[in-house]
């Protein structure tokens, strides 16, 4: 389905605010978490992103929904659609953080679901 379609499978989408998680005007990248889904995008022309870091305050398992770069949309499937990622584990601050890493593509746009809390 188109990114479009995904909406109304999520009947509070509206009610609730946009969460920013990652925002980088140099490498053209917006990521950000709506009721269960995380929209990422990178508007770069050329430059992929092969570990996109992101943090988040609390485990959590995503899996993909939508990728504008399958080759149904005329992509170039270099995403793929069966995976999914967790947050990993980062103790290097006093407070516990955690993170997950994705391959976003140039001129790209994915939407991840919350999979569930491991």
């Amino acid at each position: 389905p188109a990114m479009h379609t995904l909406i109304p499978n999520h009947p509070n989408f509206y009610k609730m605010k946009p969460y920013l998680v990652r925002i980088d005007d140099q490498d053209k990248i917006l990521c950000f978490m709506r009721n269960g889904l995380l929209f990422c995008f990178n508007f770069h022309p050329v430059k992929s992103q092969p570990e996109l870091e992101l943090q988040f305050p609390e485990a959590v398992t995503f899996e993909p929904v939508f990728d504008s770069d399958n080759v149904f949309y005329g992509g170039f499937g270099r995403v793929g659609s069966n995976w999914t990622v967790t947050t990993e584990t980062d103790d290097d601050f006093e407070e516990k953080r955690y993170s997950l890493k994705l391959y976003l593509p140039c001129r790209t746009a994915i939407v991840l679901r919350l999979k569930y809390n491991p």
